[in-house]
């Protein structure tokens, strides 16, 4: 699994955990894990247990980066590791 940033960084929520895990059962096919209001796309890949995000591009916004930093660690929760932008997912 990724490494956690320490404290006082965000700390999950075990409903945020919940999410987490239904949103792996709902896409169980893979496929992508998008937040509209960030503009954030992510491509899941449940063989390796990674999301890549897609738009790295959306990082530059404030809100953006905070909830993509916010995803790497309610995934890691979960076993998953959010890939950086340059690395996929294909083998």
């Amino acid at each position: 699994m990724g490494k956690t940033r320490e404290p006082p960084y965000y700390q999950p929520t075990q409903t945020d955990i919940d999410w987490a895990r239904s949103m792996m059962t709902m896409l169980s096919d893979g496929g992508t894990l998008a937040y509209p209001a960030t503009r954030l796309i992510y491509r899941i890949d449940h063989k390796k247990k990674t999301l890549t995000l897609a738009n790295p591009d959306q990082l530059f916004h404030f809100p953006s980066f905070v909830i993509h930093y916010q995803t790497i660690d309610v995934f890691h929760q979960i076993g998953y590791t959010v890939l950086p932008p340059k690395e996929t997912n294909r083998e």
